[in-house]
């Protein structure tokens, strides 16, 4: 296989975070199966891109955080959990209100072993109260992130915040 080839099966695992069921939804997935990429490839991929996002981590922006959380669930990488909770709980004080949130949930979505469950549902808790107990923020750059042009008022994100309550109270009870 020539450098081309590499680069652009590596553009399009990087692309998909290395999910096959989403090349295969956007259709690309046949064209990546073409590369005949090794799974030792794929996984020396896997780490640079977990490297890459853990290193946009931001109490500014989702997309990182996504990423990995992506990362961790088409893996089953329950270290990049790991990190993920990590972060939250030494960054938990940065951020606005919604972002808080926004990770709240993604880490409530996230599968993870029973050793995990205790820490993640207290960084879930731990990101809730700080809403609760603090006043609404919501940084203006959620215009660019999805908004338009009208950023969530103090009774949306008390509404969301009482659902995301409710599904913690819900995924703790059953625990």
């Amino acid at each position: 296989m020539n450098d081309k080839s590499i680069l652009k099966a590596k553009e399009l695992y990087f692309s998909y975070c290395g999910s096959s069921f989403y090349m295969s939804r956007e259709g690309d997935y046949t064209e990546y199966k073409t590369y005949n990429i090794s799974k030792k490839q794929e996984l020396i991929w896997k780490n640079q891109l977990i490297e890459k996002w853990v290193n946009q981590l931001s109490f500014k922006d989702t997309l990182a955080f996504s990423r990995l959380a992506m990362i961790a669930e088409n893996y089953h990488d329950y270290n990049v959990v790991k990190r993920l909770i990590g972060y939250v709980s030494d960054n938990i004080d940065r951020g606005d209100s919604l972002i808080k949130l926004v990770y709240a949930e993604v880490l409530l979505n996230i599968a993870c072993p029973k050793e995990l469950i205790k820490a993640k549902m207290g960084v879930v808790g731990d990101l809730l109260r700080s809403v609760s107990d603090n006043p609404i923020t919501v940084d203006s750059s959620w215009t660019q992130k999805g908004f338009a042009d009208k950023l969530p008022d103090e009774d949306y994100i008390k509404k969301r915040l009482n659902k995301d309550f409710d599904r913690f109270a819900k995924a703790e009870a059953s625990i």
